[in-house]
């Protein structure tokens, strides 16, 4: 039976040798076929086979046609068959039992036309006490995988010692297997030594070496896109993008904004799982005001964009971009107040540029705030938008607003308090984000004044006002409130330029929108102050008993003060001095 066996498989070998990859052209030989082979459902890359041999099945799965066949010196003692095949099918092999000492080896290569495509080594120990092990190494890829070897020891008891194998997991130990399992390698080429020795015969020994392949060179960068390095003006755009593209970076990034190039002590620093940051222009604008640059100069800031995780390294030097960045043009103005003049910043501060130098403090509760150039007007405005607006009382913590307080002391009270008294006029620029014109609100907006129980200022009224609901006014206490009204309603999109006046020479308050003279109302009489809590100056809302009152949400650009009445042809330079 042995005899017919090996011979019906010489013959069948070399009748697929000679003719079957004779009958192969060109065009299989062109075609590429995958293959795997399996045994009870596990991947088979080697055998390892006792003396006493034996008989295995090999599971071969393929989308096209293969073929197999042995290789090596000495190959007599394996039989397998059928030698060839199409698509999926099996392979029976034949190990005959080894009677020498001597261990021996040999391959099955599976092929695609002339193409090989699979290899699986074998290994037979010799008779008695003996330890095969295949393969001889084993290499694992960067990412992680497992490492198996077969072995044979003549159904011997076996034990392995390793060292340096901190990484390497074993996964199963069977009298015929070993198996281990690495994680990925995020470092250099790892390498472990198995040694494996018969438990009764421990001067029989086996080696065998699994290495795990270094971590793979994985460039990681970052690349700065927009803004370029060309000069921009901060007052053509509302806001700038920073765009950049990263390569291989996990966890996000960090974008920094700094005064000089070495990136020290970074003005702006943003943190963000995107690959793009919005800035305010105005923001920028507040770094350049904040360092000195005067309205219209220009300075340089530089950006750079780093991952978000400390321990991420930069396989090139990553790029520190320079921002040529110019403010904005503010329009320069022959006139000022002289007793107040309020200018907003891009920081979110106001000076007093009266030439008293009055502390305008910024009292911004609901964090609503914002300074925006204005470019049509070429000047900074500040945006007030609180919680609670136009004109509902905001209680002590939902306004924003900002507070001159003439009160602190009695030196510096009753002068302001004397030159109020005796004419003035206010002065201001500005926008409601509220349509009087489709609504009729009943309560009052304020916007800059000084009122309670007496005082001076700007309102708009409420719907009841006798002499015009919802319209613009300017009321000083002369004797009692003393209502120059224009019986103009604010539109909410239209910017107007008011300019009251108290003359108690002539007894009379006016109210002039745009220049044009809109109000008046006879005025005679001594000024009357607010009282004592109300004695400070609010820009943004009414100056309450602690806090600003009647809210309103618009946009002001303009906020003076002057300690005389103004004529006419005063208001219409005035008009002419801020109009676009």
């Amino acid at each position: 039976m042995k005899k017919y066996i090996n011979g019906f498989f010489k013959y069948v070998l070399t009748v697929v040798t000679v003719f079957g990859f004779a009958a192969c052209g060109d065009e299989e030989n062109n075609v590429s076929h995958t293959l795997s082979v399996t045994s009870n459902g596990n991947e088979v890359t080697s055998i390892a086979v006792n003396a006493e041999g034996t008989m295995q099945t090999l599971e071969v799965k393929s989308d096209g046609e293969w073929t197999v066949r042995l290789l090596g010196s000495n190959t007599r003692w394996i039989q397998l068959g059928p030698s060839s095949g199409k698509n999926n099918g099996a392979v029976t092999v034949i190990f005959e039992k080894n009677t020498t000492t001597t261990n021996r080896v040999a391959e099955i290569a599976f092929l695609s036309g002339k193409k090989e495509l699979t290899f699986i080594s074998v290994a037979q120990a010799g008779y008695g006490p003996n330890l095969v092990v295949t393969p001889e190494s084993a290499l694992i890829s960067e990412e992680g995988g497992k490492a198996s070897f077969q072995i044979a020891s003549n159904n011997d008891e076996w034990e392995y010692i390793r060292s340096g194998d901190e990484w390497l997991t074993q996964i199963e130990k069977s009298p015929t297997a070993l198996k281990f399992y690495a994680p990925k390698n995020n470092g250099n080429e790892k390498s472990v030594t198995l040694t494996l020795k018969l438990t009764k015969y421990p001067d029989i020994t086996k080696q065998v070496v699994v290495t795990q392949e270094a971590q793979a060179f994985v460039p990681i960068f970052i690349t700065l896109n927009t803004p370029s390095a060309s000069e921009i003006n901060l007052g053509d755009a509302d806001d700038m993008n920073f765009e950049w593209t990263g390569t291989n970076i996990i966890g996000g990034y960090i974008l920094e904004i700094a005064s000089s190039g070495d990136m020290s002590a970074p003005v702006k620093s943003i943190e963000t799982d995107d690959e793009s940051v919005t800035i305010a222009s105005i923001d920028l604008d507040a770094e350049l005001y904040k360092s000195g640059i005067a309205s219209g100069a220009g300075k340089s800031l530089y950006w750079r964009v780093k991952p978000k995780a400390e321990n991420v390294e930069l396989t090139q030097t990553p790029e520190i971009r320079e921002l040529k960045l110019k403010r904005p043009a503010v329009k320069t103005d022959a006139v000022h107040g002289d007793m107040l003049d309020a200018v907003f910043n891009p920081d979110l501060t106001v000076t007093d540029v009266s030439g008293n130098s009055y502390t305008i403090e910024h009292k911004d509760y609901d964090r609503t705030t914002k300074i925006v150039y204005n470019r049509t007007y070429q000047r900074y405005m500040a945006v007030f938008d609180p919680k609670k607006g136009n004109g509902a009382s905001t209680g002590n913590e939902d306004g924003d607003y900002y507070r001159f307080d003439y009160n602190t002391s009695f030196a510096t009270v009753q002068p302001f308090i004397d030159r109020l008294a005796d004419d003035h006029s206010f002065e201001c620029l500005v926008k409601f984000d509220f349509n009087y014109t489709a609504s009729s609100p009943s309560y009052e907006t304020k916007f800059f004044s000084t009122q309670g129980s007496g005082g001076t200022g700007f309102l708009v009224t409420n719907a009841s006002q006798a002499t015009g609901g919802n319209s613009l006014a300017f009321i000083p206490n002369v004797g009692g409130w003393k209502w120059a009204n224009s019986q103009v309603k604010p539109d909410g999109a239209t910017y107007y330029h008011l300019t009251g006046v108290w003359n108690k020479t002539e007894g009379k308050a006016y109210l002039y929108i745009d220049g044009v003279l809109k109000g008046q109302a006879d005025a005679a009489g001594n000024y009357s102050p607010a009282a004592a809590n109300s004695r400070w100056i609010c820009i943004g809302g009414d100056a309450g008993n602690l806090n600003a009152e009647g809210c309103f949400k618009g946009n002001l650009l303009i906020a003076r003060i002057y300690d005389r009445a103004l004529t006419a042809s005063e208001v219409t330079a005035l008009w002419n001095q801020a109009k676009p």
